[in-house]
């Protein structure tokens, strides 16, 4: 299900080659205290200075269905096992100083036991500050406070237009 299209307001669409497409997963992930995870993401890279939550996933590989996916980045990035309680819909979003069209699938999932075997790329390292956990309506609230043209925008209104359509219709 189509949660929602978002084009990109903070940055000019600086060529005319169509976007290249980007497939991932992203998750609304509850932790044992029934608070909701996400990444803080704190420094520098192609989208600019950057100071924010985002949700726990990442790109798609070859081969590998949507719920290979979700497992896999858990583990990768915060070293959990999870269990996917279900796929939520989907958002269609546009980084224009990337070019990139991205396609992100949300699932819900309940994070299990620290397993270790992060495995992140020299960005992740450098961008993931840790984890922090709020109950939903804090996470609104975060999501919904961030620096205006900036990629922060980016991402947290995205993360932010995808818990409130779950906590919508659940």
């Amino acid at each position: 299900m189509l949660i929602a299209i978002l084009e990109d307001r903070v940055f000019r669409k600086r060529t005319r080659e169509p976007y290249t497409k980007r497939w991932t997963v992203r998750c609304i992930a509850y932790n044992e205290n029934n608070e909701l995870v996400f990444l803080r993401i704190k420094g520098t890279d192609a989208l600019g200075m950057r100071d924010h939550l985002e949700t726990i996933g990442g790109g798609v590989e070859n081969e590998e269905s949507l719920e290979e996916a979700v497992i896999r980045e858990v583990r990768e990035e915060i070293g959990y096992s999870c269990t996917i309680e279900r796929e939520l819909g989907y958002i269609v979003d546009h980084y224009n100083v990337l070019n990139r069209e991205t396609i992100s699938t949300y699932f819900v999932i309940r994070l299990k036991d620290y397993v270790g075997g992060e495995n992140r790329s020299v960005e992740e390292e450098t961008l993931m500050q840790g984890t922090e956990a709020y109950s939903e309506e804090e996470a609104i609230e975060k999501l919904n406070t961030y620096s205006k043209r900036t990629a922060n925008e980016l991402v947290q209104r995205r993360d932010l237009m995808a818990l409130k359509f779950y906590i919508e219709n659940r």
